[in-house]
């Protein structure tokens, strides 16, 4: 087994067993966060409130993040004049290796950092990558875990229909 496999797989264990009761769910309020973001600014959801909000949570060793951003990063081009935003977060312990995955996969979306795991925690993340439309009512709308090409049609479908509710 190649490294990134194993923490892939060690990741997916030990959050499933410790989130499984507060996993979050459609239609509640999405946790509130700060993290360290590029440039020594920061990243939250506050700073984001009345905006449909695409929250990703990604890795280095993420085989799928590779396909997703690119992607992402197209629907953001698309959206973003349309109180439409993406906040990717970083879970990867060395912030180096992020970089560099970025440095491969450039983006124009929001990016942090939380190295320690914190906010996956309040998710009830169970598996990489995991994402969530939320509202401008700060309400999850759907959550999307792992990531084909496929799904970025359900996922624009819902960020759209989440940009048409008042």
């Amino acid at each position: 087994m190649n490294a990134r496999l194993i923490c892939s797989l060690l990741f997916t264990v030990s959050t499933l067993f410790s989130q499984l009761a507060s996993a979050v769910e459609p239609g509640q309020t999405a946790p509130s966060f700060e993290v360290p973001a590029w440039k020594g600014e920061t990243a939250s959801l506050k700073q984001y409130q009345g905006k449909v909000v695409l929250l990703d949570f990604w890795a280095s060793w993420c085989g799928p993040c590779r396909q997703s951003f690119p992607l992402f990063n197209q629907l953001y081009k698309e959206l973003k004049e349309k109180d439409f935003v993406i906040l990717a977060v970083n879970i990867d312990e060395d912030q180096k290796d992020a970089l560099k995955f970025l440095e491969e996969v450039p983006v124009n979306f929001a990016i942090g950092f939380d190295p320690k795991g914190k906010i996956p925690e309040l998710y009830g993340l169970t598996g990489m990558p995991t994402s969530y439309v939320i509202g401008k009512n700060g309400k999850i709308a759907k959550i999307i875990e792992g990531f084909t090409p496929a799904e970025l049609v359900t996922i624009k479908k819902e960020v759209i229909q989440q940009l048409n509710t008042p």
